[in-house]
C-alpha cells in the first residue's frame, strides 16, 4: 500500500513538471506582446522591435495619437500587428458598459493614426465584462484578447507596469 501512494507522488509531481515545462515552452514559442503604446508613454525601441503585436491606445490623457503622425509613421515602420488597446486606457474600463460612441471614438483615432480599421482588441488591465466582450466580437468583429491569452504570450509593457516587470517575462 505505501509502495503504491509513493509512486502516485512521483507521477503527480512528474504531471505537475510536464505541465509547468509545456506552459514555458508555449510562451517561448509564442508572439510577443506590448503593451500601452502610446506617444505619451515613453517605450524602449527594442520593445516594439521584440514584439510581435503592439496594443496601442488611442487617447492617453487626452492626447489623440492621430495628432502625431510622425508617431504613427514610426509605429507602422515596424510592420507588427497593432491592435487597439482600451480607448483611454482607464483603470476598468471596459467592466463599465461601453455604446457603440465610445467605441467607435478609438476606431475612429485608430484609423487616422495608421489608415485602417482595428480588428484586434485588448482591454486595458484584461478587465473585461462579459457584456462589453460579446458587444466587442458581434458588433464590431474584433478578436478580442482576454487575460487566458495573455498567459500563453510573453507580454511587455512600456512603462513596465504588467504583472510581471519586463526582465522577468523575458525569462518565463
Amino acid at each position: 500500500m505505501r509502495g503504491n501512494k509513493e509512486e502516485l507522488k512521483k507521477y503527480l509531481l512528474l504531471g505537475i513538471l510536464i505541465f509547468i515545462l509545456s506552459i514555458l515552452l508555449i510562451r517561448i514559442l509564442s508572439e510577443k506582446h506590448l503593451d500601452d503604446l502610446h506617444p505619451e508613454m515613453p517605450c524602449d525601441k527594442y520593445l516594439i522591435e521584440k514584439s510581435d503585436y503592439l496594443s496601442v491606445i488611442p487617447i492617453y490623457n487626452n492626447v489623440n495619437i492621430s495628432e502625431n503622425k510622425e508617431w504613427c509613421n514610426f509605429v507602422l515602420s515596424f510592420n507588427k500587428t497593432i491592435i487597439m488597446h482600451g480607448v483611454y486606457h482607464t483603470f476598468n474600463e471596459f467592466n463599465e458598459e461601453r455604446d457603440y460612441q465610445y467605441i467607435n471614438r478609438g476606431i475612429k483615432e485608430f484609423n487616422d493614426c495608421f489608415g485602417f480599421y482595428p480588428t484586434e482588441f485588448k482591454p486595458p488591465q484584461l478587465a473585461l465584462s462579459k457584456k462589453n466582450k460579446i458587444f466587442l466580437e458581434k458588433e464590431f468583429g474584433f478578436k478580442v484578447h482576454t487575460w487566458f491569452s495573455q498567459r500563453f504570450h510573453k507580454v511587455y509593457h512600456c512603462n513596465d507596469s504588467g504583472m510581471f516587470p519586463n526582465w522577468l517575462a523575458d525569462i518565463i
